[in-house]
């Protein structure tokens, strides 16, 4: 959870089975999915479900201090049938007042190159305030450009769906959520189009706000 301690609202997806079970996974070594649900490495094809394997395993606790905390992740035979190189993952919350700081740390421990992505995947109350709908919501980006999305189909780009082409924002960076927004699936911007994604109260302000260092980035 991601709670307010003194509104005591709670800002992360509450893991409704019904919809979505998750809450905010790491995914690593893969983000989406692949074809057929498996790759190719030194002619040897590999199974790997969507989003690799990293959110589905136990992390180990490693150290914590006043306002953060660490744990990892380490590579061992069953992820060595699935992703052949041995890897450290650790994974840092660091808390300062109101912002949340999420860091990554990928270590290559074999004695050849390494392949791989990380990404996350969280999920956030929308509604946020009671007697409100999904559909009186704003998302609002740090750009006024008009944004350029990559369709996807079955969890894979498709550059002829659908839903390419241009999402259109207000003069002042807003976008509707409207009950049509996700019908094709997430939305995904690449190619550096935003580096900030607030999510808004049906008269615009701001009530959560996330900040990133990725070229691409997907909005669900």
């Amino acid at each position: 959870s991601v709670e307010n301690k003194i509104t005591n609202k709670n800002y992360l997806w509450n893991g409704n089975k019904e919809f979505w079970g998750r809450r905010s996974p790491v995914l690593f070594p893969f983000v989406g999915s692949l074809k057929n649900k498996e790759y190719k490495f030194e002619e040897k094809k590999y199974p790997m479900g969507q989003h690799g394997f990293a959110r589905d395993m136990e992390f180990e606790f490693l150290s914590k201090t006043e306002n953060n905390i660490w744990f990892e992740l380490k590579y061992n035979e069953e992820t060595l049938t699935k992703y052949p190189f041995k890897f450290l993952l650790k994974i840092g919350y660091e808390l300062n007042e109101n912002n949340l700081k999420i860091m990554w740390n990928v270590q290559n421990l074999d004695d050849k190159k390494m392949y791989f992505s990380i990404g996350a995947h969280p999920a956030f109350l929308v509604p946020f305030e009671e007697n409100t709908n999904r559909e009186d919501y704003y998302i609002k980006f740090n750009t006024t450009k008009q944004l350029i999305n990559t369709g996807l189909e079955n969890g894979l780009a498709n550059k002829n769906n659908i839903q390419n082409g241009i999402i259109k924002l207000d003069e002042n960076g807003y976008l509707k959520v409207d009950k049509d927004l996700f019908q094709y699936d997430a939305l995904i911007l690449e190619n550096n189009q935003a580096s900030e994604v607030s999510l808004c109260l049906p008269d615009k302000t701001e009530y959560l706000k996330v900040k990133f260092e990725s070229p691409l980035f997907g909005i669900w």
